[in-house]
């Protein structure tokens, strides 16, 4: 097994400074009371996952591509959506995630990273008594990185990554989104690289065919929905070359070919962050 030196965190942070330093305040959100369409909405233009907040502005928790898609029919949630005649215009409220954990503004840069390790949920509301002062993804942190990593992509990535086929349906790709938690899948035909698909490009491509009410009979292949023109890394190149790309491109994963365009593994930013020291 390759030992992997890790990035050291105060080459590019103060991991001492508290958090807010990086965190993002001006936060896009929806309201508990409002429709599950107009958090739809701000999901297929602005972010895969937002905060949900109450008309006091105390923080609820998070709704997400990935929780659409479960709520439309990929799992478990669908069977409130099979309570309304018109599910979109439920309240927000009956599908947020609540996953518990949180930042203060007495955390540090150093204890956030130490959480995300630990939880992996990409996204962490900072909060006061309740009330949300601001979001810090991993990205955030992701994206100040710098320096030589010493390592190539080949030996970093990770080999054999869950993929799907171009002939899946969509709703099973969507299925195995909601049950693996994978919100970005690469999609292959035999083994070459064809395109990625992530639960926002399902949600648009339903949106598009006016059929988000129709996700359980949706059979149209997966490759009609997903994303083309892929950018790729090699596995020769330094890991810190592949982590400028995602950084420049805003990829939270980036698939590695050989010449030919074979799938051979895929990097992801928190497996980058997991490097950091």
């Amino acid at each position: 097994m390759i030992e992997v030196r890790p990035l050291k965190l105060e080459s590019f942070l103060n991991p001492g400074h508290p958090v807010t330093r990086i965190a993002v305040r001006d936060v896009a959100f929806c309201r508990e009371h409002e429709s599950i369409s107009n958090a739809l909405y701000i999901i297929l233009r602005r972010f895969r996952k937002i905060p949900v907040l109450s008309r006091k502005n105390s923080f609820r928790g998070f709704v997400s591509a990935v929780d659409m898609l479960d709520y439309l029919g990929a799992g478990e949630r669908h069977a409130k959506f099979q309570r309304y005649k018109n599910p979109l215009n439920a309240k927000i409220k009956g599908i947020v995630s609540h996953h518990g954990v949180s930042l203060s503004s007495r955390h540090s840069i150093r204890n956030a990273l130490e959480l995300a390790k630990e939880h992996r949920l990409g996204l962490y509301p900072i909060l006061r008594k309740g009330k949300m002062l601001g979001i810090l993804s991993e990205r955030d942190i992701f994206d100040r990185i710098r320096g030589h990593a010493g390592i190539s992509v080949g030996e970093f990535m990770i080999r054999r990554p869950m993929v799907v086929k171009e002939h899946f349906p969509v709703f099973d790709v969507a299925k195995i989104m909601v049950r693996t938690g994978y919100s970005r899948l690469p999609v292959v035909n035999r083994s070459m690289l064809t395109g990625m698909i992530t639960p926002k490009d399902i949600l648009s491509f339903l949106e598009k065919k006016k059929k988000l009410h129709k996700l359980r009979k949706e059979t149209e292949p997966v490759k009609n929905a997903m994303k083309t023109g892929i950018v790729t890394a090699r596995p020769e190149q330094d890991l810190s070359e592949a982590i400028k790309i995602m950084q420049l491109r805003k990829l939270g994963a980036l698939p590695v070919t050989d010449d030919e365009g074979e799938l051979l593994g895929i990097i992801t930013e928190r497996d980058v962050l997991e490097l950091l020291n």
